[in-house]
């Protein structure tokens, strides 16, 4: 297991990186767009390429006549560098409806990304490199109207995604590998788009992970030695599971596995009533020395069976020696008579 683990051993730098916006304010020419089309066009070079969180520290640019911050607004980022999904939006922009982030490399999309803005109407996400929709993400946004993953990389969706999505009447998920459909601005043909998503992009081996991970979370909330032999093994093998399939690099499930590898088991000390805390690591050298000493223990069991058993066999042939010997002995004396 120290071998297998230790890739993710390292040192967490918590740090928060601010960006600097520059707005060129105009119109957004969409005709899917709901609302008030007024937007923030997102101007100077930004990068966002590590999972950090990415707060934005200011937003500069000048307003069109009558508008201002506080008005219905769209902020828009295209081709960028935006590997993940910037924050702070909302402290400047209270009645946000439309995030658009357009070609510019998007890994992934979370349900913390988008809990700020629960009067959000419209998400344009097309062209970037989102693998997986993941179970609760629009939990936080149910006046959605719009939604658009054309020309992703999308092969899982979560079937319960879209639940409460009452309002939801456009659905692009054109492009993408597990599926090719949309609807435009109908009720009707969106919710048979969301029936065809869940057969062909609800991956099975992304549920099976999902579940272990549930199960693994669950014995952890009581871990003991009890329970640790157990709890260890179904991590690593989880971990090789994980690691051989292609959610791989879903942060989701590398952060809670981290959290569980990271977990500390309280038990007594064998010289005291006092606890410690020991981490997996030391929990995993006591299990193999435990498994060792139970090994060695067996092995002497064993020797001494096997010694006490050629005992009794060494006992049994010198008995029976002794008894043919007697035989012998009284018949020689009967030839020696009879000479």
């Amino acid at each position: 297991m120290e071998k297998r683990l230790s890739w993710l051993i390292f040192v967490y730098i918590n740090f928060v990186l601010s960006l600097d916006i520059e707005c060129e304010y105009d119109i957004f020419d969409n005709r899917h767009a709901y609302g008030d089309k007024y937007r923030c066009l997102v101007k100077n070079d930004i990068d966002i390429d590590l999972p950090d969180e990415v707060q934005i520290e200011s937003i500069t640019g000048d307003h069109m006549s009558g508008k201002s911050d506080d008005n219905e607004m769209h902020f828009h980022i295209s081709d960028k560098n935006i590997q993940y999904f910037p924050r702070g939006m909302q402290k400047f922009y209270k009645n946000l409806k439309g995030i658009i982030i357009w070609h510019s490399q998007l890994k992934e999309i979370h349900q913390d990304d988008l809990k700020p803005y629960p009067g959000l109407n419209n998400l344009y996400l097309s062209g970037n490199g989102i693998e997986i929709i993941e179970d609760g993400l629009f939990d936080y946004n149910p006046d959605i109207k719009v939604i658009i993953f054309e020309n992703t990389k999308l092969f899982h969706i979560s079937p319960t995604a879209f639940n409460n999505l009452a309002k939801l009447k456009t659905l692009f998920f054109n492009g993408n590998i597990c599926t090719n459909l949309y609807s435009v601005k109908n009720r009707a043909v969106t919710l048979k788009v969301i029936k065809g998503v869940k057969n062909s992009c609800t991956s099975l081996e992304f549920l099976s992970l999902r579940r272990k991970l549930d199960n693994l979370e669950q014995i952890s909330k009581n871990l003991n030695f009890a329970n640790s032999q157990i709890f260890s093994q179904n991590l690593i093998n989880f971990q090789e599971l994980f690691t051989a399939s292609k959610f791989a690099s879903f942060s989701p499930f590398k952060q809670k596995f981290q959290n569980l590898i990271e977990l500390k088991i309280t038990s007594p000390t064998e010289d005291s009533c006092r606890s410690k805390e020991i981490g997996l690591e030391t929990l995993k050298h006591k299990i193999d020395t435990d498994l060792f000493d139970t090994q060695q223990n067996m092995l002497k069991a064993m020797d001494s069976k096997i010694e006490e058993l050629e005992t009794r066999l060494t006992r049994n042939i010198e008995a029976i020696l002794e008894e043919k010997l007697e035989k012998v002995m009284i018949n020689v004396n009967k030839l020696i008579a009879m000479i």
